[in-house]
């Protein structure tokens, strides 16, 4: 790891000779950090969680069906107050709302859940 690598608790390192952000100041892309989130670029309410996938029976080809019963990272999202769970395993959705806006140019995957395990505090 170079001097200007930043490596988060996480064990994610930016060692991009690209990157301009000072490592003392650097979010992790995967954890992140701590901060305003947005959805459609409104600042909207999001937490990351832990929760318990469910099925969605009328999405033929929902992409976490063989995920169902497992516990996942997801990101809650309350946007006008109405809860919905983006996948967070491998910390695009906390970059989506934590980086990018929250808008369509970053992709996500929805979840389904049965219940959230875990909030933000607890993980």
């Amino acid at each position: 790891m170079g001097d200007d690598a930043f490596e988060c608790a996480c064990g994610w390192v930016c060692e991009r000779p690209s990157c301009e952000t000072p490592p003392s100041e650097h979010d992790c892309m995967w954890c992140g950090a701590d901060g305003p989130t947005m959805w459609n670029g409104e600042p909207t309410e999001c937490r990351r969680v832990v929760v318990i996938v469910a099925d969605a029976p009328e999405l033929p080809a929902y992409w976490a069906r063989d995920l169902v019963g497992q516990e996942r990272h997801a990101v809650e999202v309350r946007y006008f107050d109405k809860p919905f769970y983006i996948d967070n395993e491998n910390g695009s959705g906390w970059a989506k709302v934590r980086f990018a806006g929250g808008g369509p140019q970053a992709g996500h995957k929805d979840l389904r859940i049965e219940r959230v395990v875990s909030g933000d505090k607890d993980q």
